[in-house]
């Protein structure tokens, strides 16, 4: 994709790394020149926006889904038993 107007950071390398600033993980460019890049280019920005507002919409159709009372309740015990096993070594050591 490229917008056809010179930006400081080309078109193409903002798609490239697209995702790695959309989830806030380290990139090869600095946050700030994409962003500015978005700013100024119409295209990569509407992408961007299509990209975040179809990310969202699958975490929260995951986060839906909720775990049967079997597993929620076997997580729970598991949390506790270990709290108790820590408690315990810190209290004998």
């Amino acid at each position: 994709m490229s917008c056809g107007n010179h930006h400081e950071m080309p078109c193409t390398d903002v798609m490239a790394i697209m995702y790695l600033y959309l989830d806030h993980e380290e990139m090869p460019f600095e946050r700030e020149l994409v962003a500015s890049h978005l700013v100024e280019c119409a295209p990569c920005q509407n992408q961007f926006t299509v990209e975040n507002v179809l990310k969202t919409l699958i975490a929260r159709a995951l986060c839906a889904q909720q775990a049967p009372q079997q597993v929620h309740t076997r997580i729970i015990a598991s949390i506790a038993e270990i709290h108790l096993e820590i408690t315990t070594v810190r209290e004998h050591p």
